[in-house]
């Protein structure tokens, strides 16, 4: 593989990282799961949301589960909040 090629893939892992952590560190709206997961909304575009579903496994680690985007932030009202991004 020409090292260019690893750079650019390289760059594109590290994007997605951020994209995928930027909702859990600092998201808009954090919901509670079926299960004791949270779910972190974080508004992309506007209308437009990355949902990240993760667990805390204690105060300073933790693992996502899946992500998402979604235009029905609404699906997400019925659930319980844990946290809102004070407007």
């Amino acid at each position: 593989m020409p090292a260019g090629s690893r750079n650019l893939q390289a760059k594109s892992k590290s994007s997605i990282l951020c994209t995928l952590f930027r909702p859990v560190a600092e998201p808009e709206i954090v919901f509670e799961g079926k299960e004791k997961e949270n779910i972190a909304l974080r508004e992309i575009e506007t209308l437009k949301y990355i949902v990240v579903i993760y667990k805390e496994t204690s105060e300073t680690d933790g693992f996502i589960i899946t992500a998402f985007i979604t235009n029905k932030k609404q699906q997400f009202d019925r659930r319980k909040i844990l946290w809102e991004k004070q407007k």
